[in-house]
């Protein structure tokens, strides 16, 4: 082996903490993207928690910990952000139908809150997009949501804004 290092060795370890990992494929893989995806969520959580808890100066409980990774994971994976109508299956038990366990559960949704603004303040919801070719339709900044059927992207769609959002490109159809 030469002395030279291998271009994937050296993006694995020049890749900002909130950037998905290269991964070795012969070809784009959905299991293995969406893994490296949510890996990236975990890690640029994991760093904006840390910020969270050293700005604030008090401790943050586990319920809102969970909250918060979790919107960073959905916001990453092509989520909007959108705080759920109702918790995790965790938080149907009995204890917490009880008033603790629905204060947990409030605790749970300010954690997603608070995660979805900061993963969109960190941008893990750029994950979402691909590249796209340049047409006089089509701005060259633009690209394609990932969430777009993965195996069915629209041919073309003509748009003003800078990125196309899949329910508008389906609507076009």
């Amino acid at each position: 082996m030469s002395g030279k290092t291998p271009d994937w060795l050296s993006r694995w370890f020049s890749r900002k903490p909130c950037e998905p990992s290269p991964y070795v494929s012969l070809g784009y893989e959905p299991f293995k993207d969406d893994l490296s995806v949510k890996q990236a969520a975990g890690r640029c959580s994991t760093q904006a928690l840390h910020e969270l808890c050293s700005y604030g100066g008090h401790p943050l409980s586990s319920d809102f910990k969970d909250g918060f990774r979790q919107a960073f994971v959905d916001v990453a994976m092509g989520g909007n952000g959108v705080t759920p109508a109702i918790p995790p299956e965790k938080y149907w038990k009995s204890y917490y139908r009880t008033a603790d366990g629905h204060a947990r559960a409030d605790e749970w949704f300010e954690g997603y809150r608070a995660g979805a603004v900061q993963a969109h303040s960190h941008g893990v919801s750029d994950y979402n997009f691909v590249p796209a070719s340049y047409s006089p339709d089509f701005p060259p900044t633009a690209a394609y949501p990932l969430s777009a059927g993965r195996e069915h992207f629209p041919q073309q769609v003509i748009t003003d804004s800078p990125t196309v959002d899949f329910a508008d490109a389906q609507a076009r159809r």
